[in-house]
């Protein structure tokens, strides 16, 4: 009885705060509907703001963005904070608008991109602003539903040309680029329209492109987005101009990206800077198609049982041999797998026992009334 005594007083009273309980972890299902994210704008703030409170710089977005609600500090970089704003459509607004001139503060604008898989190499589209590109971009739009800002193969202008004039490569990759989230998604979630082809696409970071500054000659930005206030030799790694260097030999050469000797700056294979950004490139590459998965997964849970891509062809016929009828009914059922095809790759649901019993009762159902000879 004593003990039951105290099991009771442990329970929560009127008046008596109740123990808080320990967060959990976030379930598969919720980190792929995003359940979690929130809309975020990312902006730099001018050198000499590091000693101010967080208070202090929100009080001085919201005079440059009025709906800011929170900052979140950049884990590596503290001139770069993430702004916390209420709803995705006004951060599609203020990307595409920008937020004026504040002293001080400047917007980061990252493009929403995606890869169109397996387009014809001899499309008619230029690495350069042309009228070939705003045709194909207007019949593009037109055709997708969506608003594209930009286009671009993702390889070079050089490679391209080699490539064609060779024959050796029928299809190439092209990033576009969208204006809002909502056009991102839904190219993911649908695939991409060209002429009479449907191609598979998958979500693109510019991070993604091999870029060294040419200003601090690191890798993973350009010039003008450098924080570096020096300039420094491809050469020797010193802080003047590559042009202006008077060590130009391979004995003094000294890399300015990795401060190695032995190799010039843009020798990348001697690189061990470059080598990390390789690795940070493939992290972000799997990033990206975790993603990409994710946004298959909420337009299959999004999408009505009458709309689902599992549909039965023909009139309905007795089967006395091979696999059970209805399968239909089967593939809607909760634990199977579906297959996306922008994806290529087919994407099991979350399962669970009382879903499996399910599948296993159909199934037996439909073996009762077809039985095999």
């Amino acid at each position: 009885m004593q003990r039951l005594d105290r099991m009771e007083k442990s329970f929560s009273t009127p008046g008596k705060p109740e123990t808080p309980m320990k967060p959990r972890k976030a379930l598969w299902s919720e980190i792929a509907a995003g359940s979690k994210s929130r809309a975020t704008l990312e902006v730099c703030m001018e050198p000499g703001e590091e000693g101010k409170t967080m208070e202090v710089k929100l009080q001085r977005i919201k005079k440059a963005t009025p709906e800011a609600r929170a900052l979140i500090p950049h884990p590596r970089a503290k001139e770069k904070i993430s702004v916390v704003i209420p709803s995705t459509a006004r951060r599609d607004q203020l990307m595409n608008t920008g937020i004026g001139s504040h002293e001080g503060i400047r917007l980061i604008r990252r493009p929403r991109q995606v890869m169109i898989m397996g387009l014809p190499i001899g499309t008619n589209i230029t690495h350069s602003d042309s009228a070939e590109n705003k045709k194909w971009t207007e019949e593009a739009n037109r055709k997708n539903a969506v608003t594209i800002t930009r286009i671009g193969w993702l390889y070079g202008a050089k490679r391209l040309e080699k490539i064609r004039k060779t024959g050796t490569q029928t299809k190439d990759f092209l990033i576009i680029e969208v204006a809002t989230e909502e056009d991102q998604n839904r190219i993911l979630r649908e695939g991409f329209l060209h002429g009479p082809l449907w191609l598979p696409t998958k979500r693109w970071d510019i991070e993604m492109k091999s870029t060294q500054c040419f200003k601090c000659l690191k890798w993973g930005h350009t010039q003008s987005v450098c924080n570096s206030p020096e300039e420094y030799c491809g050469f020797c790694a010193g802080q003047h101009p590559t042009k202006e260097c008077q060590k130009q030999d391979i004995e003094d050469a000294r890399c300015a990206a990795c401060k190695k000797p032995g190799h010039r700056a843009w020798m990348s294979m001697k690189c061990s800077a470059h080598k990390e950004n390789w690795a940070k490139k493939k992290a972000l590459e799997a990033e990206l198609n975790r993603s990409t998965v994710s946004a298959h997964y909420r337009a299959q849970v999004d999408t009505p049982a009458s709309q689902t891509l599992w549909t039965t062809i023909g009139a309905k016929r007795k089967r006395t041999i091979g696999r059970p009828t209805g399968l239909s009914v089967a593939g809607e059922a909760p634990g199977q797998a579906k297959l996306f095809p922008s994806s290529g790759r087919s994407i099991p649901l979350p399962q669970d026992e009382e879903g499996e019993m399910e599948i296993d009762a159909i199934i037996q159902n439909e073996l009762a009334q077809n039985p095999t000879q």
